[in-house]
């Protein structure tokens, strides 16, 4: 049976072939089945016919011009509701050969319902997003990861011979924080190396870095440059300081800005210097924001009917000093700068991590009364329930001290099995202080899967933690580790561009791939 679809939808059509096939029973034009396209399709929205708008400002596409140049017979019926035409494909009158993957839809409101949404897309989320990753170390690093998670064609463009420095400084790191990805070398400062990316930055999606503000242009990379040769490009520049401001050409490295950020002003003891985190969290928290403004950008280019790239501006520090909190308003409000606390809380009381009679730690926040009562009842010490001193949150932080000693001493008396028991049958809020070690024994996390082995050649096999969140219907996975350097030249040269195989032996013998 023919499907019909509104004239603001650009579908492909596999997505018509598979929506015929899951739903031969429904009546197309009574229930007018419209969607808004929220990925990136065969057809951009651009090159369709549209010349006029519909409600909400969103191009109408001229579907009988796209059904022409993709091989199918369109037929228009009139239909008398504002949406305009609709436009008719049927599925057997197509000469494109096998289905390919269906573009991932979005239904309008009243349109088909949850369980159908979810047989119509089991692909990954971000299945035919071409990214070009440009970036370095680890907040480019944990950025790429995460697209090509989601499914993503995430090619990273290296330096011939020597690749990311990660790959170098921590071999570990590269399988993990490369996986899923294609390994390509280009030399960028190359001329005839700039004029291959141009060509590459014509078929993407997107293209991130993190020179240097002002390389790209000093290569002729410029985002107005690359925007010319593709309008729909998202450009994600990632640096320590910004693209512009006074330190915009200052080094940025995570180590900076963890400290300019504020965050190790109040990380660590009251009696302790300022600390530094003992992992990479600018770079993690920046790659977390990249990923999230990236998805904004094609969100506005493809499902909002934009149609056009943006440039997004991420500077190291500005998400790190994002996360911290309020401060800013309770300094500028009241005056009040915080300080180090250690594992104290000025908004809660008890919390800490207390050690055992065994040498180990138990972590323990019990802010609500419900919860402390417990606490108290689990260390026989109910005798604390009716105190003044305890009977509230505030009266227990303005009395932490004390507190923080009672709650101590009694555990220091018990193992860590014997306290865990005895907050695991009372319904406390505690858990053990974990190591690595004692993750990778957990049962639940076990259970979870929180940890996942991945083939790799060099390895055997490499532990890494597996995707993360968990989603029904377009799942994430994890498809290799962090491939060998240049392992894909030919293959993206041939398939994004067209460039064969003695061509690209050239260019290998000149030193640019």
């Amino acid at each position: 049976m023919p499907i019909f679809f509104s004239e603001r939808m650009v579908p492909s059509p596999a997505a018509a072939s598979r929506y015929t096939a899951l739903f031969p029973s429904r009546e197309p034009v009574n229930t007018q089945i419209l969607f808004s396209v929220t990925a990136i399709g065969k057809i951009p929205l651009w090159n369709a016919k549209c010349p006029a708008a519909i409600p909400g400002g969103r191009p109408r596409i001229y579907i009988p011009d796209f059904a022409a140049r993709k091989g199918l017979k369109p037929n228009i019926f009139p239909e008398p509701s504002r949406r305009g035409n609709l436009a008719c494909y049927d599925p057997a009158l197509s000469q494109n050969g096998p289905p390919a993957p269906a573009l991932r839809f979005v239904p309008e409101k009243g349109r088909p319902d949850e369980t159908e949404r979810g047989a119509i897309s089991m692909a990954a989320p971000l299945e035919g997003v071409k990214v070009l990753d440009l970036t370095r170390l680890i907040v480019g690093g944990f950025y790429g990861m995460l697209l090509a998670d989601a499914g993503a064609e995430v090619v990273k463009v290296e330096v011939p011979g020597r690749g990311d420095t990660l790959r170098a400084w921590k071999p570990s790191w590269w399988k993990v924080y490369g996986r899923g990805k294609k390994s390509m070398t280009l030399a960028l400062n190359r001329p005839a190396g700039q004029e291959i990316l141009k060509e590459l930055a014509s078929k993407a999606d997107v293209l991130a870095e993190n020179f240097f503000p002002g390389k790209l242009e000093s290569w002729g990379l410029s985002p107005e440059e690359l925007h010319e040769i593709n309008p729909r490009l998202v450009i994600v520049r990632i640096s320590g300081w910004g693209q512009d401001g006074p330190y915009r050409d200052r080094p940025g490295f995570g180590t900076l800005v963890e400290a300019a950020s504020g965050f190790s002003a109040i990380n660590g003891f009251p009696d302790s210097p300022p600390l530094l985190p003992p992992i990479p969290i600018a770079d993690m928290t920046a790659g977390l924001y990249g990923v999230s403004s990236t998805m904004f950008a094609l969100y506005h280019r493809d499902a909002l009917g934009g149609g056009k790239g943006q440039v997004i501006d991420l500077a190291l520090y500005e998400p790190l000093f994002t996360i911290i909190g309020p401060y800013a308003a309770e300094f500028a409000l009241s005056g009040k700068k915080y300080g180090r606390t250690g594992n104290l809380s000025e908004n809660s009381s008890p919390r800490n991590c207390y050690p055992t009679k065994d040498g180990r730690w138990i972590a323990i926040s019990a802010s609500t009364q419900p919860m402390f009562e417990r606490l108290a009842i689990c260390l026989d010490r109910s005798d604390l329930i009716p105190n003044p001193r305890f009977e509230s949150n505030n009266a227990r932080v303005a009395n932490n001290p004390a507190l923080d000693e009672i709650v101590a001493g009694e555990i220091r008396t018990r193992s860590c099995e014997e306290n865990m028991r005895r907050f695991t049958e009372g319904g406390v809020t505690a858990m053990p202080v974990y190591d690595i070690e004692d993750i990778l024994a957990d049962p639940h996390f076990q259970a979870r899967e929180l940890v996942k082995n991945i083939p790799d050649p060099d390895f055997g096999e490499v532990p890494m933690q597996n995707v993360t969140p968990r989603m029904s219907k377009t799942p994430l996975d994890i498809r290799w580790t962090g491939p060998p350097l240049g392992a894909h030249t030919d293959e993206i040269l041939s398939s994004w561009i067209g460039i064969g195989p003695d061509r690209a032996g050239e260019l290998r013998s000149e030193g640019i791939i």
